[in-house]
């Protein structure tokens, strides 16, 4: 889905020995409440998420866990009979900063080092792909500019202009400051 809604994703899967499913764990993500901020440094991002584990999350799951719910609700109204909670988890993703909330993974080549913008966890197979060409490519075959070396051929390549378009609206997902936004819901922290 694209826009800010919720969604549900399967996230593991236990089985006992007779193979049939016992316990299943989901993801219940929100593209208006998940993204908790957009940080020009990883330090930055690092900061609110210490913050967060400092207070082992209890504020935040507290004051953000029922706007999560209500929305699901809408789509699944029996979810809150067949989920129970059972904790909250954060990561930090890198990602170009774009008009059109760019998502495909990309990888680069600098000095030496193959840099990837995963995107969504579904590109996981084409940044494979493309670290194995940069890989074995001669650098003569690759494009080049400003010492970025990439595939021809590559997602690099065909996203160029896409991502070089800058986010003008300030509730696209690379410009989010939900934390900020919320802060009447979510202090103290």
């Amino acid at each position: 889905m694209d826009g800010m809604f919720v969604c549900l994703m399967p996230r593991e899967d236990r089985t006992a020995e007779d193979s049939k499913f016992h316990q299943r764990e989901y993801t219940l993500y929100h593209a208006k409440y998940t993204v908790l901020g957009s940080f020009d440094t990883m330090a930055g991002a690092r900061e609110v998420i210490d913050e967060l584990q400092r207070d082992n999350y209890n504020g935040f799951v507290a004051k953000l866990r029922p706007l999560f719910e209500k929305d699901i609700k809408k789509f699944y109204p029996g979810f809150a009979d067949r989920f129970d909670f059972v904790g909250a988890d954060t990561g930090i993703g890198a990602k170009f900063r774009t008009q059109s909330d760019f998502r495909t993974a990309v990888t680069f080549q600098k000095n030496g080092m193959i840099y990837v913008f995963s995107g969504k966890v579904n590109n996981v197979f084409d940044a494979a792909d493309e670290i194995a060409r940069l890989l074995t490519t001669d650098e003569a075959q690759l494009c080049c500019e400003a010492g970025y070396y990439y595939l021809p051929d590559g997602e690099f390549a065909r996203s160029r202009s896409e991502i070089l378009q800058k986010p003008t609206d300030r509730f696209n997902t690379a410009n989010l400051q939900t934390l900020l936004d919320l802060s009447h819901l979510l202090n103290p922290i």
